[in-house]
């Protein structure tokens, strides 16, 4: 029997929209924690797509925010159509792209709070919290699947 040889390559591509999802699966946990409380967060879900207490809206929907998981949505889209053999041959090379940025929106999530400023001053909101566990792990994700489709793009052949 002929032994198969393994395609890092595609290996990493594998890796990378397995990468993308858990990344993904970030929005559920806290981008971001009080500084003064640690019971005090607030998911990913309602930092991007706003969060409202007792009727009140304490935060908006965010288009950054939001822009940094259509980001990793699409680096997992490209990098499961090139696994596929579909796309091209620069699909990897966008997945990189969408997961870098993504994985730099991803520490950049406090700064791109829409806080409603009827209630709180935004220079007040981002002084009084720190990066949550779900922004960091998401970030830490998106960059590694950077990495894996990068090795795709450019160094497997």
């Amino acid at each position: 029997m002929a032994k198969k040889k393994i395609d890092l390559g595609m290996i990493a591509t594998l890796c990378a929209a397995v990468l993308g999802v858990i990344a993904i699966i970030m929005l559920a946990l806290p981008a971001c924690v009080s500084i003064h409380s640690a019971d005090a967060t607030i998911s990913c879900w309602e930092l991007v797509f706003g969060y409202t207490q007792h009727s009140v809206v304490w935060l908006k929907f965010s288009f950054m925010n939001f822009l940094t998981y259509a980001l990793v949505i699409a680096g997992i889209i490209c990098t499961v159509l090139n696994y596929l053999g579909k796309g091209g041959k620069y699909m990897n090379l966008i997945a990189t792209g969408a997961f870098l940025i993504a994985g730099i929106f991803f520490f950049l999530t406090i700064s791109f709070a829409s806080v409603n400023t009827e209630l709180m001053k935004a220079d007040a909101f981002k002084e009084s919290v720190k990066l949550g566990v779900g922004a960091i792990i998401g970030g830490i994700c998106s960059i590694l699947a950077a990495v894996a489709s990068g090795y795709k793009a450019f160094i497997a052949k």
